[in-house]
């Protein structure tokens, strides 16, 4: 994998520039690739492989804090989001 560094030039971003240099050189991101182990059985390493995506996956920016979260969603002036459980305090398995 190899990164360009690029300024912002006629439209094209670092990251859109980046992207594609990326994509170029590693057809197979890490995000399309099926981690063996995660399919308990054939059948569900079947699904995983044939499944058609839909939408963006993502991005790779860090998770919002649950603080943070809680504050952010849109709520009718009768209904409160009280922030009761969160990560590191609570821990797998729940």
């Amino acid at each position: 994998m190899r990164f360009v560094l690029a300024w912002a030039l006629m439209g094209w971003s670092f990251l859109a520039i980046h992207d594609a240099v990326v994509l170029a050189d590693d057809p197979a991101s890490s995000r399309d690739r099926i981690n063996p182990d995660v399919a308990g059985n054939e059948e569900v390493e079947r699904i995983l492989r044939t499944f058609p995506g839909r939408g963006a996956v993502g991005d790779d920016s860090s998770p919002t804090p649950a603080a943070e979260a809680a504050t952010q969603f849109e709520l009718p002036e009768d209904l409160q989001i009280e922030l009761v459980a969160a990560e590191p305090v609570v821990e797998q398995p729940l």
